[in-house]
């Protein structure tokens, strides 16, 4: 039976002896499995939480009272540049940031 590794990012799994543990990268979504030992990243849950805690500023929830709805676009925008950002800054994976979908709170 192989040594099964799973890439934390994408649950990818694949045999864990074929994996060189200092240059080693996730064939489905180019992480290196090496990488994810050493950082913990956030899941999808935490930053929707994180997001709707802090992402809807004052400025943004009075211009929606102002127009009578809710800003889809603006919200879609606060959203992608928060995730881009958690990317940046390591928070989350490049497959995290490109992948994910919006949470409801924008629709």
């Amino acid at each position: 039976m192989p040594n099964l590794a799973e890439c934390i990012w994408c649950d990818f799994e694949m045999d864990g002896d074929k994996i060189d543990e200092h240059d080693a990268f996730c064939p489905n979504c180019n992480e290196g499995f090496n990488y994810h030992e050493e950082f913990e990243v956030m899941t999808k849950a935490q930053v929707v939480a994180s997001f709707e805690s802090f992402a809807f500023s004052d400025d943004l929830l009075l211009s929606e009272a102002r127009q009578g709805f809710r800003d889809v676009p603006a919200r879609s925008e606060r959203w992608n540049n928060y995730v881009d950002s958690l990317n940046k800054d390591g928070f989350v994976t490049g497959w995290q940031a490109y992948n994910w979908t919006h949470p409801t709170t924008c629709d």
